[in-house]
């Protein structure tokens, strides 16, 4: 599947994340304005990727049960973000966070920032996928993923000797500024490296609390 060069697939939603909208924009703030003009209440860029109406189309496709009405849709007790980063790295897609997006970067949320969260959630989740899904994977292999996903904001350590641990802290600090209990964990491979588990990064993706 092409992914669009100019576009922008995203997912429009609130701070209580139902109903949502999935969309396609060339310009995400200004697409984000006009739908803002017509909801009573603050809506929010959740989620990301390259791709255009091919991509929109197949996402809407496969979540056509949750449909309300047009382009809306509500997933009840599912998290939106998690279900649809997942098909769409499953598509050959990834997320991108909002800095990306330079002049169309989205408003989200402050304040826990679960957007941003569940964004670097999604991308470390890729990872895994490219890793075949070990239970743990070390936290410099989960940071070369993350450099070359989103350079302008995982490469600006590059000329530091302690590049891993400043990135280290970036990471620990999204998930704790979106009061997600993810822990980092030594792994049993030698040098006891650091590094993050599967299945804390899920629910991290999907935003649940992690223990």
């Amino acid at each position: 599947m092409a992914v669009g060069a100019d576009s922008w697939v995203f997912l429009v939603g609130t701070l209580e994340a139902r109903p949502v909208m999935i969309a396609t924009a060339t310009d995400v703030a200004s697409r984000l304005r006009e739908l803002q003009n017509g909801s009573p209440v603050r809506l929010h860029n959740m989620w990301q990727t390259r791709g255009g109406q091919e991509l929109e189309t197949a996402l809407h496709q496969r979540f056509r049960a949750y449909r309300l009405h047009g382009k809306w849709l509500d997933f009840g007790a599912d998290h939106p973000v998690a279900a649809i980063a997942t098909h769409a790295v499953e598509l050959g897609h990834r997320a991108y966070p909002s800095t990306e997006t330079e002049t169309n970067r989205p408003v989200l949320p402050s304040a826990p920032d679960v957007a941003e969260a569940r964004q670097l959630a999604a991308l470390m989740r890729e990872a895994f996928t490219d890793a075949g899904d070990p239970p743990a994977l070390p936290l410099a292999q989960l940071l070369e993923h993350l450099r070359a996903a989103a350079p302008d904001v995982w490469c600006r350590w590059d000329d530091r000797p302690d590049r891993l641990a400043r990135a280290g802290r970036a990471v620990a600090g999204i998930f704790r500024s979106a009061r997600l209990d993810i822990a980092i964990v030594r792994l049993k491979t030698p040098g006891r490296p650091s590094g993050y588990r599967l299945d804390q990064v899920e629910r991290a993706a999907a935003g649940m609390s992690v223990r």
